[in-house]
């Protein structure tokens, strides 16, 4: 992770990259990367913190009983998942 990059996420804007260097710290902040079309969490698991998409977007599904899914919705990039 450049802090330099972060810190152009709306999230970050106003924090120097060395603030965003030391909040990352203070935050146990990693980096992960995932392959197209995988499965980041199903539905009932236990997240253990929140992601920042750094790059690319996450699509949260729902799945019904016959197992079609449905987009619910699409995260882009700089924005936050699993933080509720």
């Amino acid at each position: 992770m450049e802090p330099s990059k972060l810190a152009s996420l709306p999230f970050f804007q106003g924090i120097s990259p060395e603030d965003v260097t030391k909040l990352l710290g203070e935050l146990d902040a990693r980096e992960v990367f995932y392959e197209k079309g995988s499965f980041l969490v199903h539905a009932g698991d236990k997240i253990p913190a929140a992601g920042l998409i750094l790059s690319g977007e996450v699509h949260i599904l729902r799945e019904d009983f016959w197992g079609s899914r449905a987009l619910v919705a699409q995260i882009p990039p700089g924005a936050f998942f699993g933080e509720t």
